[in-house]
């Protein structure tokens, strides 16, 4: 579990069968392709945000007070597929889809430990976040400046 909530895409404890592994595999690059698409027109591949800009080409970002960050796959991931619903209620069992796949899927509690490793990173006072909005037993909203 620690290996999934620190970035990793999958892990498989051993005695594993071959034909799982290759279905792991698989769903990754599906995950990967999926990513790589969504990131692909210039008009998407920049996201700024009250004094923030995250790249999501190249997993880097530079924060409110001018920190350059480098971003995990995990953490690009969940952010793009917020900033694509901006206000909009997202699911942590959306995100755990969009970013995990259906073929595996770690505990909603890693959703949210990567939730809280984003507000870190951009939120100028992460304990009251503004952009990064829990809504309690659902999911979270991404909120751009001006909106919150």
């Amino acid at each position: 579990m620690t290996g999934l909530e620190a970035g990793g895409d999958d892990y498989m404890a051993k005695p594993f069968h071959l034909q799982e592994f290759l279905l792991r595999v698989r769903a990754i690059l599906r995950r990967w392709d999926w990513y790589r698409n969504a990131s692909a027109t210039p008009a998407s591949a920049v996201l700024q945000f009250a004094g923030n800009e995250v790249d999501f080409r190249a997993f880097r970002a530079r924060s409110w007070n001018g920190i350059s960050q480098e971003l995990t796959e995990k953490e690009a991931m969940i952010l793009k597929v917020l900033a694509e619903r901006p206000g909009e209620i997202v699911s942590r069992e959306d995100l755990l889809e969009k970013v995990w796949g259906y073929d595996v899927f770690p505990s909603t509690r890693t959703v949210d430990n990567f939730i809280l490793r984003l507000r870190k990173r951009f939120e100028r006072d992460p304990a009251n976040p503004k952009h990064f909005l829990t809504v309690w037993g659902v999911g979270y909203r991404f909120m751009i400046e001006g909106e919150a």
